[in-house]
């Protein structure tokens, strides 16, 4: 009998991924969207009946109150629906005592999901693929510019996962809920890399020479909040860059995930 996963998001960079490698590994795929046959937006109604697993990858960034209600909601409806396995897609940029409205909207639906008995699980940066989020605006900076921009002093340390090596890891969720029930499940490769050697390596992979110049990330931060102010859309959000700069100092990963390659062995 084939399972069924409902991936929320999946017109984005993660839920696309995500419901392609399912697809690939013999599951019916219901792609939760704006468009599509299975047309939905946060807070509004899904129907999730027969369906085996519900991955909800889906984040409006800039209202985080629809986050909220609209995880809520969901979760009621897998509730009715009697969905074996509930697993959210929230980031290491969740934690006790995280500054940026991103991470403390994300870990305001953990204690929901966890509370319900799903699985919430907290990638690292992710990267591969088409890439998209902040890794895909680093990534067109650093192809584009010979002179870089660089938050800080490049000394931020981020943790990285392959989108591929991510989404086999969901898939195990679904297809193994028991085992990480009512849990927070953190995956991403154990070494972490800087912020400038991230830079740097990106360069190296297209054969480019780059400068870096660092920035004080309160300056940056400061352009983004006038830039938001008045209403023009950037690829980089000011609250991408508080993140960035006051991530988790306690990163604590899951041993039970192996093979989780770092961002030097796998560049695409």
């Amino acid at each position: 009998m084939r399972l069924t996963a409902a991936v929320t998001g999946a017109s984005g960079y993660l839920g696309s991924h995500l419901a392609d490698f399912l697809e690939q590994g013999g599951w019916d795929v219901r792609r939760m969207s704006r468009s599509g046959a299975h047309a939905w937006t946060l807070g509004g109604e899904a129907d999730l009946s027969g369906t085996s697993a519900l991955i909800h990858c889906a984040h409006d960034f800039r209202d985080p109150k629809a986050n909220v209600e609209g995880a809520a909601r969901l979760l009621d409806e897998a509730r009715r629906a009697a969905v074996t396995s509930v697993i959210f897609v929230s980031s290491l940029a969740a934690f006790e005592g995280c500054k940026s409205i991103y991470g403390q909207t994300k870990l305001e639906i953990e204690h929901m999901v966890v509370k319900e008995g799903g699985i919430v699980a907290r990638p690292g940066t992710i990267f591969g693929g088409k890439a998209g989020g902040i890794m895909g605006t680093m990534q067109r900076v650093v192809s584009r510019l010979p002179i870089v921009p660089m938050i800080g002093m490049g000394s931020t340390r981020l943790y990285m996962v392959h989108v591929t090596d991510l989404s086999r890891c969901l898939e195990r969720l679904a297809r193994t809920p028991d085992e990480f029930r009512g849990s927070v499940v953190s995956i991403a490769a154990l070494k972490p890399i800087t912020f400038r050697a991230l830079l740097a390596a990106m360069a190296a992979a297209e054969h480019r020479r780059r400068i870096f110049v660092p920035i004080p990330g309160a300056l940056i931060r400061a352009g983004l909040v006038i830039a938001e102010t008045l209403g023009l859309r950037l690829p980089l959000r000011s609250d991408s860059v508080v993140s960035l700069l006051a991530g988790n100092p306690r990163v604590e990963l899951d041993g039970r995930f192996e093979n989780l390659e770092p961002f030097s062995v796998r560049l695409s």
